[in-house]
């Protein structure tokens, strides 16, 4: 565990919950998340974020050594409030069929949401004498407990909080069976009762333009628990832990919560037996397509080429246009998984214009860091690539691979990807088949390398696998890479070599799932995915359908090797920023994108 105690005032444990710009006193380069590689994401102002000094209580998972190269410091002192700096500005915005209060900035994220939120309703129970104990309902979602004794005050210590932080506007809503039915701003709340089962209270933000809300999917729920005669607590929610609590489990104690300094009882201090508590990285494959040197270097190449002349669907311009898919990508990841390490952009003597060279988070990696034999670059081939991403400086054994043209959807944890064993989760199709028998010259190169996978993997191991992957984040470990290289040596070397896509390829990526899942190391998983060739006829109205569709975990926007004319780039960034409004704390000051 990486320790801060260089960094904590004596007797201090405080927090900041504004979204917006911190006082002076705590501003410094921003790194973009604290305490565990569970917790949230705190990012306040694009330029600008906190540091948690951690003076006590139990803090959960190790800090991942990227968390710690981002924190700064909260100082031990009153700190101005968001609604004191001048510029902040709240509106009412709607959140589905509601309208609630919400703060307006370019940048945030859902738990930003959540952590501000969570610290707003400690900081407020614990002024008005409230007791509360903070549990994990998943890694980073954190509810509340109070006694039904105490549920008729809530809402005034909300009220008198609010009154002195007018910059971080809260709201109240309220469920009936699991059905939200009423949200109002703590100044119009009824009071809670002691009969109710739960309230949820949110910190709204929402963009500049009003057209995306972050809230009432990133609150945090306050659960009533019934009190007996002998002092016991009684669970009337249900939730992951525990029905009862008795009196002798209620011994204070303190712990790191989303990024917030909680008060708890010692049992929920420990870390459940299905959270993931080692790192987990990103890697990304990109290629800006628009690059007249990269351009250069692909064209020289393909001149170059001997022996079997490469397809166009291999080389040509249509297969690196670019619509900024990655900037948004990121932002799906900002958004869905603030529990990432670190995240790493594979690629070819490139960085994005709009990527903080300074921020700690994202490192951008050439391939000629990781390439063994440099005589075969400049490629051009995602193939060649995948057998080379184990070798990234410094990346974590467990990582999820992405294309640029991947994009989450909704919230997600690192468990959702690996076991708390480490074992990695695949998510094989249940409609694509790879088929029988060898290659043939007839198939495209993406069906010939899905066989010849097949073949290798018989080569090895003796077995078969039928199914294609997903067009989803892959889970993967660099031990399963090393083993499955060493065990395929001779297709590695020669998929490594291929500057363009052939039909003499295997698939990296899918080669060592399989083989991972033959070997003990991945087990099959679940992820509703889609995806949408950006070449069909109907791609227009499958994006329209995308935008209202729930249930999914991701989508990808692919342009397939059938023939049609693709969508407009300009109509595939307009889409993909309507969807990812909020910009990452990696993206820099003077980036734009679509409005």
């Amino acid at each position: 565990m990486t320790d801060h105690a260089e960094d904590r005032p004596a007797d201090s444990h405080g927090y900041q919950p504004e979204l917006l710009r911190p006082s002076q006193s705590a501003v410094a380069r921003f790194g973009r998340r604290v305490a565990r590689p569970n917790g949230a994401t705190l990012t306040f102002a694009r330029r600008f974020r906190e540091k948690l000094i951690l003076t006590g209580g139990a803090v959960r998972a190790p800090i991942s050594a990227r968390a710690a190269k981002r924190s700064v410091v909260v100082a031990n002192q009153s700190i101005q409030t968001s609604g004191e700096v001048a510029g902040a500005e709240v509106v009412l915005a709607r959140d589905g069929r509601w309208r609630l209060p919400a703060v307006v900035t370019p940048t945030g994220s859902r738990a930003t949401v959540h952590h501000t939120t969570l610290a707003a309703c400690v900081e407020a129970l614990s002024a008005a004498g409230i007791s509360c104990f903070g549990y994990e309902q998943a890694p980073g979602q954190v509810r509340l407990g109070i006694s039904a004794a105490d549920a008729g005050r809530v809402v005034a210590a909300l009220l008198s909080w609010q009154q002195q932080h007018p910059g971080v506007p809260l709201s109240v809503a309220r469920s009936r069976r699991g059905v939200l039915n009423a949200c109002a701003p703590v100044q119009s709340a009824a009071a809670i009762t002691d009969r109710e089962r739960c309230v949820l209270v949110v910190a709204a933000i929402t963009d500049p333009k009003h057209r995306q809300t972050l809230g009432l999917d990133s609150g945090v729920q306050l659960d009533i628990w019934a009190p007996t005669s002998d002092g016991t607590l009684l669970a009337r929610e249900p939730n992951r832990w525990t029905d009862v609590i008795e009196p002798t489990s209620m011994s204070t104690a303190t712990a790191v919560f989303a990024g917030v300094l909680t008060p708890t009882f010692p049992e929920f201090t420990s870390r459940h037996v299905e959270d993931v508590a080692f790192p987990v990285d990103v890697v990304y494959a990109w290629v800006d397509g628009s690059d007249p040197q990269w351009r250069e270097r692909r064209d020289q190449a393909k001149h170059d080429q001997t022996g079997r002349a490469p397809t166009r669907g291999a080389t040509g311009d249509e297969r690196y246009r670019s619509a900024d898919e990655l900037r948004y990508s990121l932002r799906s990841i900002d958004q869905f998984a603030p529990w990432v390490n670190h995240i790493y952009v594979v690629t070819d003597q490139q960085r994005p214009v709009w990527l903080d060279s300074e921020f700690p988070g994202v490192t951008v990696v050439d391939h000629r860091e990781i390439w063994i034999d440099e005589e075969s670059l400049p490629v051009f081939n995602s193939h060649a690539i995948e057998a080379n991403l184990h070798r990234i400086p410094h990346l974590s054994e467990h990582f999820v691979y992405l294309n640029d043209d991947l994009f989450l959807t909704r919230p997600t944890t690192a468990s959702s990807f690996f076991t708390s064993a480490g074992l990695s989760r695949f998510f094989a199709s249940d409609q694509v088949r790879i088929g029988f028998g060898e290659s043939h010259g007839s198939d495209g190169a993406p069906v010939a390398a899905g066989r010849n996978s097949v073949r290798a993997l018989n080569d090895a191991l003796g077995v078969v696998y039928s199914a294609k992957l997903e067009h989803a984040p892959q889970p993967c470990r660099v031990s399963t890479f090393a083993a499955v290289e060493q065990a395929c040596a001779e297709d590695f070397q020669r998929v490594a070599g291929s500057r363009f896509r052939d039909t003499t390829d295997i698939v990296p990526v899918e080669l060592a799932t399989w083989f991972g899942c033959a070997t003990g190391t991945a087990v099959g998983g679940t992820i509703h995915a889609r995806y949408i060739d950006i070449n069909a006829a109907d791609a227009a109205q499958q994006l329209s359908h995308l935008r209202t569709e729930s249930g999914l975990d991701s989508f990808c926007l692919n342009q397939g090797e059938r023939g049609g004319e693709p969508l407009p780039v300009a109509a595939i960034e307009q889409f993909l920023a309507d969807q990812f409004r909020f910009k990452a704390p990696w993206e820099v000051r003077q980036s734009s994108s679509p409005a």
